[in-house]
């Protein structure tokens, strides 16, 4: 994901401008966006207790796809980039907390904070090293690739996360079952 993202997000506010938006309404699309996700990043707790959450994060997360995918195969204007953005904003804003709680528990507790802290370490590195080569790739070749290769990489690492969590999940949930049947049983 840090990949895709940095091969497009740190241009976003140019690529709108080249599509005719304003300064004033690419700030406007930005701020709005991230107040909007703030607040719908409260839904988390709910969504997370009404579908399986690694499946409601891959779901949100690939919802940005389709109009990434719009723009890559050449269809551009102002109403789908600033569509891709805002679904972008929300669905990263909404899914993130569902992430990092299920993930958190797959985590021995002594290891979470060595593990997101090696997490936000690879993010930027591979966001800084994306966004640098994709920088000279939309020179090159404008932003359809860019926005191609956000949804290559947000596909491969969906596919990703899908194969890998779900079991570790499923063996945390079970370890955290029989502590709780074992303290219980101790207990009386």
């Amino acid at each position: 994901m840090a990949i895709g993202s940095g091969a497009l997000l740190p241009f976003y506010n140019v690529y709108m401008t080249t599509l005719g938006a304003s300064p004033a309404t690419v700030g406007t699309l930005f701020s709005l966006s991230a107040l909007a996700g703030g607040l719908l990043s409260l839904t988390a707790p709910f969504i997370a207790r009404k579908l399986p959450p690694l499946k409601a994060v891959a779901a949100m997360r690939l919802l940005t796809a389709p109009c990434a995918l719009l723009i890559g195969f050449g269809l551009s204007g102002v109403p789908l980039a600033t569509a891709f953005y805002a679904i972008r904003s929300l669905c990263v804003s909404v899914s993130w907390p569902i992430e990092s709680s299920t993930i958190g528990n797959v985590i021995h507790p002594r290891n979470r904070v060595a593990f997101f802290g090696a997490r936000s370490a690879a993010w930027n590195a591979l966001w800084s090293v994306s966004s640098f080569v994709n920088g000279a790739v939309i020179v090159r070749y404008g932003y359809a690739p860019a926005h191609l290769a956000y949804v290559g990489c947000f596909i491969l690492a969906m596919m990703a996360f899908l194969g890998y969590f779900p079991r570790r999940v499923r063996e945390a949930e079970a370890a955290q079952a029989a502590l709780r049947e074992r303290t219980i049983l101790g207990a009386a």
